[in-house]
């Protein structure tokens, strides 16, 4: 019995069930056959294309006959797709199976399709189909360039299917993406920190504005405390003085003395005042160079020796009036406890800039203060919490030593005044 098919034809013994002859017609693959006959050694075919001939048919000799596997569809996502080569599909269609057709009618169990799966020049897949399988099936696949490879050869030399295909990367994995997204996050980085640097700016100019503005403000203040308040002092002191000359009576004069004396202390804490709101005393410079003179005042007419020491070379560092008030006020109220309290024949004064922090140490040999150290600060006989209070605000610290004499040292940072 003759079987034939498109391209081929095979003889098949009806009594043994074995194939005698099977053979090609290479140059005619798509060849429609209609019908064959036999005339002594020779067959001839009747086709749609034509007549052919072929020569020396022997039928008493079993051949080998070679079968040939062919791509029969494709379906993606349980999708027929036409089974043109170069198959391009987007990223969602990952899932993709090969139907396969061999003809071959005699123990067909037998049959076996190997195939492989290249992916990017790199094998990813050697396999076989089991018996009557006839449909490979790939699941999941990942983006890439692909090439399916099949034959009914294990060695798959002759390449009977050579099919390739390209799924596309997600579209957030491409380069345009990530290079549209890094322009992106440049465009936002620079708008970012373009609105932080317009935000710091306008925020300094503000802060410098309303500084100016409080500067000019407190420069009137002291020009009117100078001109008003400090002109009224002078003139109830001068008017003090002439009483004083011209009265004859001892107790009134005692008590213009000391009358006097309060306008004196009166017109001291003015001057302290529009030192201290005038910011063009703003400076670390100005304010140790209006302690010394303070200083040397309190102890002039005093048995108590006071030896001061100024650095030579002051940093240029700007501090406000409320902060270089309080450390003015700290320094005259240690000064002025060891005038009342101390009983000393000796005073140190000594100013330093150490580590960029101003350090203030002002000891006595005197009786001391008869306290231990947790104590100390809040011994308000001598004011000392204040004087904490005063130090601590700008973040500095305030040690009490009471050991042979009194030692209280400032340590006050450079940088938070």
């Amino acid at each position: 019995m003759w079987i034939y098919r498109n391209g081929s034809a095979q003889i098949l013994d009806m009594e043994t069930g074995k194939l005698l002859l099977g053979f090609k017609i290479p140059f005619h693959e798509d060849l429609n056959i209609l019908d064959i006959a036999e005339l002594d050694t020779n067959a001839f075919v009747a086709a749609e294309e034509g007549f052919f001939k072929i020569h020396n048919l022997n039928k008493n000799k079993s051949q080998n006959y070679i079968t040939h596997a062919y791509l029969l569809n494709v379906v993606v996502n349980n999708e027929d797709t036409l089974i043109d080569n170069n198959l391009h599909l987007p990223y969602q269609k990952q899932n993709i199976k090969f139907k396969i057709g061999v003809p071959f009618y005699y123990n067909e169990e037998a049959l076996q399709v190997y195939y492989k799966l290249i992916k990017d020049n790199v094998e990813i897949v050697n396999n076989a189909t089991v018996a009557l399988q006839r449909t490979i099936e790939f699941n999941t696949l990942e983006p890439g360039k692909y090439t399916f490879i099949a034959s009914t050869h294990r060695n798959l030399s002759d390449k009977q299917i050579q099919y390739n295909f390209i799924i596309d990367e997600v579209w957030w994995k491409t380069w345009w993406f990530s290079m549209l997204l890094a322009i992106f996050i440049i465009f936002v980085i620079i708008i970012i920190i373009r609105n932080f640097i317009h935000t710091k700016l306008t925020a300094r100019k503000v802060f410098y504005e309303k500084k100016i503005a409080l500067q000019a403000e407190r420069q009137r203040i002291s020009a009117e405390f100078h001109d008003d308040i400090g002109a009224t002092i002078s003139a109830m002191r001068l008017t003090i003085e002439m009483i004083y000359k011209k009265n004859k009576s001892p107790e009134l004069n005692d008590d213009l003395e000391k009358f006097g004396k309060s306008i004196q202390l009166l017109s001291q804490k003015v001057r302290e005042v529009i030192w201290s709101m005038n910011p063009e005393n703003d400076s670390l410079e100005k304010l140790i160079a209006y302690i010394q003179p303070m200083a040397n005042s309190l102890f002039e007419n005093s048995e108590i020796n006071l030896i001061t020491s100024f650095p030579e070379i002051i940093p240029s560092f700007i501090i406000q009036g409320d902060k270089r008030r309080d450390i003015y006020l700290t320094v005259k109220e240690a000064l002025h406890n060891i005038l009342k309290h101390s009983n000393a024949t000796t005073a140190n004064l000594i100013i330093e800039i150490v580590n960029n922090c101003l350090e203030i140490e002002i000891r006595d040999n005197g009786k001391g203060v008869n306290l231990n150290s947790q104590d100390s600060l809040k011994y308000k006989g001598y004011g000392l919490s204040n004087m904490a209070l005063r130090i601590k605000r700008h973040k500095g610290t305030i040690n009490v030593n009471a050991n042979n004499g009194t030692i209280l040292k400032f340590v006050i940072p450079l940088n938070a005044i």
